[in-house]
């Protein structure tokens, strides 16, 4: 009797049911494994946020509370909730929040105040403005040379990512058939490239 493949999937044609299992629990424990990344890479990435916005993604990230239940205790609604840690990821996420985490301390002081008050704190132009005792025209100039600056680095690590791949294609033509010669490592994963998409999944 021929047995029925309906409703399976392309890999799963042929496949005994007790193999498409074991594949189940192991492609369930690899995507586990990968939000358990995500989600840890978000807790370090949240040491520069201001610390209430810090409390909610060490929570929802860190400690597994769902945030329709972190909306409950801290009196809000699960939706506004969700909005926020949404809005705070994709900040942790942009170009703009990692280069100033990582390379502000170069940076002139007055320069530092504003990229930290607004790319890792979020504050608009007026709020920064307010709270550093500044000009908005102030703040937009020192924002206009950050988004420069980041501009810069982008292009700098674009051409060096090109590099990489290149000199990886060229080990791995000269040394195909040869062992270990042809084996091209990838280059590592910049941090913020699936944030976005574990914060969508987990609140």
């Amino acid at each position: 009797m021929r047995q029925s493949t309906r409703g399976n999937s392309g890999w799963e044609t042929g496949v005994p049911r007790a193999g498409r299992r074991i594949w189940e629990r192991v492609d369930v424990d690899l995507r586990r494994r990968e939000w358990r990344q995500q989600a840890d890479r978000l807790v370090r990435l949240s040491q520069w946020l201001r610390p209430d916005e810090r409390a909610m993604v060490d929570s929802v990230f860190g400690r597994g509370i769902s945030a329709a239940k972190l909306a409950v205790i801290r009196g809000e609604s699960a939706r506004a909730m969700r909005r926020r840690i949404q809005r705070i990821v994709k900040r942790m996420a942009s170009a703009e929040y990692r280069a100033v985490a990582r390379w502000c301390g170069d940076w002139p002081a007055a320069r530092q105040r504003v990229a930290r008050a607004c790319f890792l704190e979020g504050r608009t132009l007026r709020e920064a403005a307010k709270v550093l005792g500044i000009s908005v025209h102030t703040v937009r100039a020192h924002l206009s040379a950050v988004r420069a600056i980041v501009d810069a680095l982008e292009r700098k690590e674009s051409k060096n990512g090109e590099r990489r791949a290149k000199a990886g294609r060229s080990r791995g033509a000269s040394g195909a058939g040869g062992g270990e010669g042809g084996v091209d490592r990838a280059a590592p994963e910049e941090d913020g490239v699936h944030e976005e998409e574990a914060a969508e999944a987990r609140v």
